[in-house]
């Protein structure tokens, strides 16, 4: 877990570092149709700590839970999801991609104070919904493959830091 104030602070490096753009535009289909499946704005950090801290948490997990194949991990996603933003049910994995990486595990910190806004609950659309996700500076690691979504924020502003640990491809 990350402290509030450690939130805090990533929040304002994230907003004085990322420039923020429409979500949807990096869903990987026309915008039109993506705006219908994801409606947030999001930026790109390589900050050191922020790589680090994340690193550090991704390869915890996967030494106790996951075990998966991974060597890399690209920049992270900043999130802001402010009043009527969502992102409808997806799963991080392109399984039609070519390449020869897939993401394999998914991290999602929560940087906002449950009480600073409504809506906006991460949920799991085949698994247990995780009980305690709403906590500022929870952590949540999971199977990229896992389809998830982001409810719709009826009030305030959510804030995310998302990231992914890539490898060989899944076989």
């Amino acid at each position: 877990m990350v402290s509030p104030q450690e939130c805090e602070e990533i929040k304002k490096l994230c907003y004085d570092s990322c420039r923020l753009a429409d979500g949807s535009v990096f869903s990987g289909a026309d915008v039109t149709a993506a705006s219908s499946i994801r409606k947030t704005k999001v930026g790109w950090t390589e900050n050191p700590k922020l790589m680090a801290m994340s690193l550090y948490y991704l390869r915890l997990a996967n030494r106790d839970a996951f075990g998966v194949d991974i060597d890399y991990m690209p920049p992270l996603q900043f999130g802001e999801y402010t009043v009527g933003n969502f992102y409808d049910w997806h799963y991080d994995v392109n399984w039609e991609g070519t390449g020869p990486y897939d993401r394999k595990l998914s991290y999602v910190l929560q940087l906002s104070d449950p009480n600073s806004y409504e809506g906006g609950n991460f949920e799991f659309k085949e698994i247990e919904q995780p009980t305690r996700f709403r906590e500022q500076g929870s952590i949540l690691i999971f199977p990229s493959y896992l389809t998830h979504r982001v409810t719709p924020v009826t009030a305030g502003v959510r804030n995310s830091l998302v990231g992914w640990m890539e490898g060989p491809r899944w076989k």
